[in-house]
C-alpha cells in the first residue's frame, strides 16, 4: 500500500479547502499542506486523536476502503472530470471486497480504527465528550557573548500540558483546551526571551483556559459556512504574519470571532475575523498579542483561490488598532498576498505585504510605510531528500527626519525558525535597520521515524547609515526529529549565530554577540 500522503492526490480533486490546518505534525510549508486541508474539510480523513495526522503511517486496505467509500459519497450529485471518474472506478474495482464487507458495518468499522479515517472511537471519551491532550517537556541551553569578558547563559526546562475537551451539539462543536505551563532553571543577564526578566530564576506554575470556542456549522451539501466564536488560535500561510507560536510554553490565542465560507466544488473561499486583544502580562510581548495593558483590536479578511497560475493564492488585509496612553490612534494596515505551487519535485512559495496607517492621531504624526517579501524554491530528490533556497526581507528606516516609518512592523508571527532558530534577530531588524536573510536548507528523511535538517543563514541590514557595514551576521542550524511511537516523539536542535560587522561599526568597542543555542523537546500525546 502507498503511504497516506499518496492518497491525497485523488482526494484533493473532490474537496474544498480551508485556511488553517488542524494537525500539529503538518507544518504550513509541507508540500501536502493544502491537500490535507482539502480532505479534512471534506470529511474524508479525520486524523489521530490528539491533533496528529501521522502522514508516514501505512494505510490498511480496510482504511483505504473507507476513504474510497467517503469519496464515492462525495461524488454523488456532483459533476467530476472523466479522469477522476475512471480513477475512482478503478479504485472501486480494486477494493470491491472490502467495500462489500464494510456495507452496513461502516460506522462500526470507523469507530474501531483509531487512525486517519476514524473519529477516535469511544476511547478517551466520557458522556459524549472526546478527551485528548499532550505533554511537552523542552530543555533549552543558551550562551551569548555580551562583552569581551562577560557571557550570559540560560538553562531552562519548560513543561507544558494541554487537555482538550470536545463535544458536538447539533450543528455546533464545542472545544475547550486547558493548559498548564511551568518552567524552572536560571536566566542570567536577560538572554533569550529577555522580556521575561533579567537575572530571573524561572519557576512559574500557571493553569488557564488556553482555548475555548464554539464552531457553528450552517453549510449543507458539502458547503462550508462556519462561525467560530470564543478564544482560539489562528495561523495563516507560513505564520510569518499570524501564528500560534506552537513551540512556546504558552502559545498565542485571540478572543473574538471568525467566519469561514466556501461553496462545494468551488475553487474560491474566504474568511474574516475580528478579535479584541487584551494583554494580561504586558512584559511578555513575544507570546501575547498586545503590547500594553490596553485593549486593542485586530481584524482581517482572507480571500483564497485554489487555481491561480497552477497554484493556491491567498490575498489578505489585516488591520490593528492600538490606543495606548503614549500613542492613541495608532492604526496599522497590512495588505498583501501569498502564493504556493507544487510542480512534481519543485515547490514554490511567494509572499508580499505592504503596510500603511498612522502611528498616532497627533498632528504631523508619522505614517507607516514598511513592506516585506519572502520567496522560496525547493526541490525534492531521491524520494527522501530536499534542498531549498529562501530569500526573506523586512524593510528598515534609516531616515528619522521624514514623516514616514518605513521599517516593518511585526504583527503576531511564530518567530522561532523565521530568521534562524536562535531567535537572535527578529523581523523588525536591529534598531530599525530592517533585515534581509538569504538561507540554504537541506532536509533528509532518514527513515519513517527519523529526519534531519540543516540550514545556513546570511543576514544583512536593509537600511543603514553611511559608513556602517550592513553585515548583521550568519547562523547555522542543525535539527533532528525522531518518532519513537505513535504518541511519543523527540526533537533536538542546535543553532550557532556569529554576529557581523554592523554592531561593531555602529558602536565602536562593542564585542560581537555570538550565540549558541541548544534544545531538546519530548512530546507525548494521549
Amino acid at each position: 500500500m502507498k503511504r497516506l500522503f499518496g492518497t491525497l492526490a485523488i482526494s484533493g480533486m473532490l474537496m474544498g479547502s480551508v485556511q488553517a490546518n488542524p494537525f500539529t505534525d503538518v507544518p504550513s510549508g509541507h508540500w501536502a499542506y493544502n491537500a490535507i486541508n482539502h480532505v479534512v474539510q471534506g470529511g474524508v480523513m479525520k486524523g489521530y486523536r490528539g491533533g496528529m495526522f501521522k502522514g508516514k503511517e501505512t494505510v490498511s486496505r480496510y482504511e483505504m476502503a473507507i476513504i474510497i467509500s467517503r469519496l464515492l459519497n462525495k461524488m454523488k450529485g456532483h459533476e467530476v472530470s472523466s479522469d477522476v471518474r475512471r480513477t475512482m472506478d478503478r479504485l472501486g474495482e480494486e477494493f470491491m471486497d472490502e467495500l462489500d464487507l464494510i456495507g452496513a458495518r461502516l460506522t462500526a468499522l470507523e469507530n474501531a480504527f483509531h487512525e486517519h479515517v476514524t473519529d477516535g472511537g469511544d476511547a478517551g471519551s466520557g458522556d459524549g465528550v472526546k478527551i485528548s491532550g499532550d505533554i511537552r517537556v523542552r530543555t533549552e541551553l543558551w550562551d551569548q557573548d555580551l562583552t569581551a569578558t562577560t557571557d550570559a547563559s540560560d538553562d531552562l526546562t519548560l513543561i507544558r500540558t494541554r487537555l482538550n475537551l470536545e463535544k458536538s451539539v447539533g450543528d455546533a462543536d464545542v472545544h475547550v483546551q486547558l493548559q498548564h505551563s511551568g518552567s524552572f532553571g536560571n536566566r542570567e543577564n536577560g538572554v533569550g526571551v529577555a522580556a521575561q526578566g533579567t537575572g530571573l530564576a524561572m519557576d512559574s506554575d500557571d493553569l488557564d483556559i488556553h482555548q475555548v470556542y464554539t464552531t457553528i456549522h450552517w453549510g449543507e451539501d458539502g458547503n462550508t459556512r462556519d462561525l467560530q466564536v470564543g478564544r482560539f488560535g489562528m495561523a495563516y500561510g507560513d505564520e510569518t504574519l499570524i501564528g500560534t507560536v506552537g513551540w512556546d510554553n504558552v502559545g498565542r490565542t485571540f478572543d473574538g470571532f471568525r467566519y469561514t465560507s466556501r461553496e462545494a466544488g468551488d475553487d474560491f473561499g474566504w474568511d474574516l475575523f475580528y478579535t479584541n486583544l487584551s494583554d494580561d502580562n504586558p512584559g511578555v510581548t513575544m507570546v501575547n498579542p498586545a503590547t500594553s495593558g490596553f485593549d486593542n483590536q485586530f481584524m482581517g479578511l482572507n480571500l483564497t483561490w485554489d487555481e491561480v497560475l497552477d497554484g493556491g493564492l491567498n490575498v489578505f488585509y489585516y488591520k490593528r488598532n492600538m490606543d495606548t496612553g503614549a500613542a492613541p490612534g495608532n492604526r496599522l494596515n497590512t495588505l498583501g498576498f501569498n502564493w504556493n505551487r507544487r510542480d512534481e519535485e519543485w515547490n514554490y512559495y511567494l509572499q508580499y505585504a505592504q503596510q500603511s496607517g498612522d502611528v498616532s492621531n497627533a498632528a504631523g504624526a508619522n505614517e507607516y510605510d514598511g513592506d516585506m517579501i519572502r520567496a522560496t524554491v525547493s526541490y525534492d530528490y531521491d524520494e527522501d531528500k530536499s534542498v531549498a533556497l529562501d530569500y526573506h526581507t523586512y524593510s528598515g528606516d534609516n531616515n528619522g527626519a521624514d514623516t514616514s516609518t518605513s521599517n516593518w512592523q511585526t504583527l503576531y508571527p511564530t518567530q522561532h525558525g523565521i530568521l534562524g532558530l536562535a531567535d537572535t534577530l527578529v523581523q523588525a531588524g536591529v534598531g530599525g535597520s530592517g533585515i534581509q536573510d538569504i538561507s540554504l536548507h537541506f532536509k533528509w528523511d532518514q527513515d519513517e521515524n527519523s529526519s534531519w535538517g540543516l540550514a545556513y543563514h546570511m543576514f544583512t541590514a536593509d537600511a543603514v547609515a553611511a559608513g556602517i557595514d550592513d553585515d548583521l551576521g550568519s547562523e547555522i542550524d542543525l535539527t533532528y526529529s525522531y518518532q519513537y511511537s505513535d504518541d511519543v516523539s523527540f526533537d533536538l536542535g542546535y543553532a550557532a549565530y556569529a554576529e557581523g560587522a554592523l554592531a561593531t561599526d555602529a558602536t565602536p568597542g562593542v564585542s560581537p554577540r555570538d550565540t549558541n543555542f541548544l534544545w531538546v523537546t519530548t512530546n507525548v500525546n494521549f
